[in-house]
Parts: C-alpha cells; structure tokens; sequence
C-alpha cells in the first residue's frame, strides 16, 4: 500500500493526461516494419489501472489494430503485424511532459522522508517479536497499531517452547498503543525452592501499521512530492532552455512555478509538525 497514488499526484498538481487523437505515428510503412512512434512523451496511464496499453489505440486504414508492446518514455508502440505499404497509421493516446515513472519516484521519495521523520513506516506488515516477561501479564509490541495477532508462544528462560496459546488465553487491550494481556501466564511470582521471580519470553507473530493510511500522511506524501518535482522543474527551466516549451503545458503564467514553491514550503512544515511520530522520535 503506498501512501499515495500517481492520480493523487497528477490530481493535486493538475497534470491530468493529455488526450490526442489520431495522430499520424512516425515510422516507414513498408509492409515489414511495426515499430511506430508517437510525437509526444512519455505516454501516461489515463485511467490510472497500472497498464498504459489499453489506453492507446491505432487504426490501420480506420481498423483497430492489435498492438504487441509499448514503450512509454520512448513513445514508441509496437504492432502486432506490420502494415501494408502506404498504409495510413494513427493512434489515439495519452501523454503528459511529466511521466508516471518519474512521478513514482518521486511519490517513494516522499514516503521515504515521511518515514525517515516520523521514525517509523505506516504500512501493514507481518512482525515477530520475542520479548522477556519479568513482571506482570501485560507487555507491547513494537509496531502499532495492532491490526490482529496470528500466534503467540510462551517460552522458558532457556528458549524451549512451554506452549502456544489458543487465541482465548490473551487479548488485545489497547491496539492503537500495542498493549497485549496474556490471561494464564504471570511472571515475577517466586515459588520455592529458590522463591525467585519467575521469568519467561512471549513470541508473537502479529501484524501491526495501519490498513488505511492516515490523511494527514497522505497529505504530506502528496505535498512533499509536489515540492520535489517542482524543484526539479525549476532547475530544468533554468539550466536547460529548451525545457520551458515542455513545462508550458503545465503552467500557463512563468511565475506560477515560484508562487507554487512557496506555498509548498509553507504547508509542509506545517504538516510535518502534526505527523505522528515513533516513542523518542522528536
């Protein structure tokens, strides 16, 4: 589960895909050729379901044709079989200066810093844990909140399993803190001969993190990944001239970039102060 989506992205930013239709494809027709490319890239998912295939259509002759494969940074589109000679070849398609690759990058980026200062992720995963009881029935585990727990095994000083407890001898008290309860097992009692305080390990195996990403971690994925492409974008505009032709298609004023930034800059230490945050994480 990412924290957001391409389309959470391209919604927030406004850099839906572009639409063009029956475009002439470069390329010979010869009757042996079937590589053909598009005049504008990379070409983008437009309805945002993971493949860039089936949003692409190319008339031979005004017939839909089967396509093989395609290239979306490159533009280029493979058909099944190759035109006839002098065939005329047009494609339907979608495309953005911005691609999906780069903006996936950019999302993992983000997630990567939100993690980094939070001290934690926030997906659900699977974890075992081993942890010394030496007083009481009640301990926590690590990553919270608890979503559900698939086994716990109480073990002796020495590591040998004692037992596995059915799902009636403990309980979840508190899942958001990670508070567990075991019901039979109690450590720090004394019994002779010795009388001294009993102690033994919990395994658990549990899966903990969050099925449903917060908003407020959306949020911030969404605005620190907004900030880095536009950064990127205003590098490029000033070290790379013929890059403002391609970023005309975003921005309709040159200083909405700029305006853009520093809002950006604003909203996310904003944000950031009200991430949540690990135990001993500032």
């Amino acid at each position: 589960m990412k924290y957001a989506s391409i389309k959470d992205l391209r919604t927030y930013l406004g850099f839906h895909p572009i639409k063009v239709e029956n475009e002439s494809l470069q390329g010979v027709v010869d009757g042996s050729n079937r590589e053909f490319y598009t005049q504008n890239k990379p070409l983008v998912d437009f309805d945002y379901d993971g493949e860039v295939i089936d949003d692409v259509k190319v008339l031979v002759n005004g017939a839909e044709v089967t396509i093989e494969s395609i290239d979306e940074e490159m533009g280029k589109i493979v058909l099944a079989s190759a035109p006839e000679a002098g065939s005329t070849v047009v494609a339907t398609y979608y495309w953005h200066p911005f691609g999906d690759s780069e903006l996936q990058m950019i999302i993992e980026a983000a997630e990567s810093e939100i993690d980094n200062e939070c001290g934690r992720s926030f997906e659900a995963q699977e974890r075992t844990e081993r942890i010394l009881m030496t007083r009481g029935n009640v301990f926590h585990v690590s990553y919270t909140p608890i979503i559900s727990i698939s086994e716990v095994v109480i073990e002796d000083i020495s590591g040998e399993e004692i037992e596995t407890l059915s799902s009636d001898k403990y309980e979840i008290l508190v899942a958001g803190s990670g508070l567990v309860r075991l019901k039979e097992y109690y450590a720090g009692l004394t019994s002779p001969p010795w009388y001294l305080p009993s102690r033994f390990y919990v395994k658990i195996t549990y899966t903990g993190g969050y099925q449903t990403i917060p908003s407020i971690i959306k949020q911030a994925t969404i605005l620190i990944a907004s900030y880095h492409l536009l950064t990127k974008i205003a590098h490029l505009v000033t070290t790379e001239p013929d890059y403002r032709g391609k970023i005309s298609v975003a921005f309709k004023k040159p200083q909405e970039l700029t305006e853009r930034l520093e809002y950006l800059r604003t909203e996310i230490e904003r944000v950031k102060s009200k991430l949540p945050h690990a135990i001993g994480v500032a």
